[in-house]
């Protein structure tokens, strides 16, 4: 009996041996490892009780294996260097991922160690001992298995993101020992990309374009520099900065848009600081080795410093990462409005493109109008172009040869290439000092263009308005009287209407929004609300010029667009009208006859048109409430005139 009992623990000390051999990854003449499991590899000598358990630590044991396969085969510096299975952009957070494994797995490792030493100084010991042992790491190695078995699935398609998602996500319940484990895993991913985010937002660089969130665009960065135009073409003055942009797909979900989209800001303004233009003339991007340290003021140590803390955490402090990004934007912004506001003077910057795109200079306007009237007046090509620019510098020069800035400020272009009129296309590019470039973008270029196509427009009517009068006072003055005062009471209505319009447009809108704008400049310190107040602005002058086209309330889009159809209506007609009106003073009409139906049909549709365009203002007056279109249509109204002048 004696001797059937000790083969007994013979047997058992053999088969848990082999166990321990098992445990630690290896195959044994007892148990195989075949399809990815171990397996018991024939009959063994034991009750069906001690098998259950043989199979509970025979899953314990295959789980390890696997992870142990995974982790050498993808921590091998030579296979990591080569194209693998789970995506070529992946590398280096790949072998964070296979390290931090490694490292938790550690324990485990150790407390088999400690299982053979305990067998070996009593042999005695049950395969429950062995179970007990090893039981408490089951949850650990098979959550580890299903982040493995998660990451496996992706394949190619594996990205950092991915292995950072697979991370944070948790199954179900997690232990202890799971928990502190997957964070240590986690730390050695943040790590990285906390190194990433330093050198990006600290220097404004990028060491791993591929697993980052921020790419530079791939276009090749062009030298600004101011270069001839033709049709179709819009001049460089200077060509922004290296551009970057954010890849959500490389964004892991447990990092808000919001904070990724300050980070992009910080690092791109820091490259923007970096490339400032050494001439500003030419606009030639050259590194300043000495911008460094402006930047930051001495900041970036300390900066430094909390990012080292948040990676040396036990988990990621986003909120105290949220922070410190704060922090940092403060701080640009407020290094951008120092040298926005005094560096390159922003408020002689802004009333210099208000004088000419907004034609806040009227005497250059009316100068230029003359001129370039017989080029602009056919459809645009290369040589009228040319032949435009020209004039606007001989405009400009007219009225004073003191302003250079706006001599060599602006250049046109035709913006459309179409069987329209050169009026109808024209528009200007100009150069703004350094580094007002992010006030006047080419979006914001594109709103200001608008609004001095449609001002030009105004100003040519009652130019045109202006030659009929001096043309019927020359007439009055060799006839004795007026000769047509239906003709000459026709002109003083349209005057009346553009006079009003111009007014409204030039002195209650653009005069407004820009004193209004230049208030809160004056009242800031923050380069980022300077932006935000300066989009107002344009936003509010586009909205009552009646040019906007993203308003929220689709019917007051609605009738945004027909208050300006109405208006380019009209101002056509005014058009109309003055060629007839100075046809018919020069005696080129054939019969009186002629004149007088032509000058009733005029006189018909000015008064329809002018009754819809009061309508019109009427219904986007009350759905916006703007006290500049009550102004305007109380100076129209004025003494009845509406009334007496219009059909409703």
């Amino acid at each position: 009996m004696m001797e059937k009992s000790k083969r007994q623990m013979n047997s058992t000390y053999s088969i848990i041996h082999e166990l321990i051999f098992t445990l630690s990854g290896f195959d044994s003449g007892l148990f195989k490892f075949e399809n990815g499991i171990y397996e018991i590899n024939g009959a063994l000598p034991l009750t069906p009780g001690e098998n259950k358990l043989i199979e509970k630590v025979l899953k314990i044991a295959t789980n390890y294996r696997r992870l142990k396969n995974f982790s050498e085969d993808n921590c091998n510096p030579i296979y990591s260097q080569s194209t693998h299975k789970y995506g070529t952009n992946t590398k280096v957070y790949f072998l964070a991922l296979c390290s931090g494994i490694e490292e938790v797995l550690e324990p485990y490792r150790k407390a088999i160690v400690h299982l053979e030493n305990e067998i070996l100084l009593d042999p005695s010991k049950s395969i429950m001992f062995v179970l007990q042992i090893t039981e408490e790491y089951t949850v650990l190695l098979h959550l580890l298995n299903y982040a493995v078995d998660q990451i496996e699935l992706k394949g190619n398609d594996l990205n950092w993101c991915h292995i950072m998602e697979i991370l944070q996500s948790s199954p179900c319940v997690r232990s202890h020992n799971s928990e502190v484990a997957f964070k240590r895993i986690q730390k050695r991913c943040h790590s990285i990309f906390l190194k990433q985010l330093s050198v990006w937002l600290i220097y404004g660089e990028l060491f791993d374009t591929e697993q980052f969130f921020i790419t530079k665009d791939q276009r090749e960065d062009i030298p600004g520099e101011v270069e001839m135009v033709h049709i179709n073409s819009v001049a460089n003055m200077y060509t922004a900065y290296s551009v970057f942009k954010m890849n959500p797909s490389q964004l892991p979900s447990y990092i808000p848009s919001s904070l990724a989209l300050d980070i992009l800001y910080i690092g791109q303004t820091v490259v923007m600081i970096k490339q400032k233009p050494s001439n500003a003339k030419t606009g030639l991007y050259e590194h300043d080795e000495h911008q460094d340290f402006d930047i930051w003021s001495g900041k970036e140590k300390d900066y430094l410093s909390e990012l080292r803390e948040i990676e040396d955490g036990d988990s990621f402090q986003i909120e105290r990462l949220k922070l410190l990004v704060k922090s940092m934007r403060q701080h640009l912004t407020n290094v951008l409005w120092n040298v926005a506001v005094k560096d390159a003077d922003l408020l002689s910057e802004i009333k210099t493109v208000k004088d000419l795109l907004l034609l806040g200079r009227g005497e250059i306007v009316s100068e230029f109008i003359k001129m370039a009237n017989p080029i602009l007046k056919q459809p645009p090509n290369t040589s009228r172009l040319r032949a435009a620019q020209k004039s606007l510098k001989e405009a400009i020069c007219s009225i004073s040869t003191r302003d250079e800035v706006l001599l060599n400020k602006f250049i046109m272009y035709f913006q459309l290439d179409c069987d329209l009129t050169g009026w109808d296309c024209i528009a200007l590019k100009f150069q703004v000092k350094w580094p007002l470039h992010l006030l006047f973008t080419e979006d914001m270029l594109g709103k200001y263009n608008s609004v001095f196509r449609l001002l030009l427009k105004v100003r040519r009517a009652q130019s045109n308005l202006l030659e009929v009068w001096k043309r019927q006072m020359e007439d009055k003055k060799i006839r004795g009287c007026e000769a047509n005062t239906q003709l000459g009471q026709l002109r003083r209505n349209f005057q009346f209407v553009i006079d009003n319009l111009h007014h409204y447009l030039q002195f209650d809108v653009i005069e407004v929004q820009f004193s209004q704008l230049i208030k809160s400049i004056k009242e800031t310190d923050s380069f980022e609300e300077i932006k935000n107040f300066h989009c107002l602005a344009i936003a509010n002058i586009l909205t009552q010029a009646f040019l906007q086209t993203a308003v929220k309330q689709e019917g007051l889009v609605q009738s945004q667009h027909a208050v300006m159809n109405c208006l380019q209506t009209f101002l056509d007609m005014n058009f109309e009208f003055c060629e007839f009106a100075m046809q018919a003073i020069e005696g080129v009409q054939p019969s009186s006859n002629g004149i007088e139906s032509k000058l009733c049909e005029l006189e018909h549709n000015f008064m329809s048109q002018v009754g819809v365009l009061k309508n019109m203002l009427t219904i986007v007056q009350c759905q916006t409430s703007a006290l500049a279109l009550s102004q305007l249509l109380l100076r129209l109204d004025v003494n009845d005139w509406l009334k007496k002048n219009v059909i409703s």
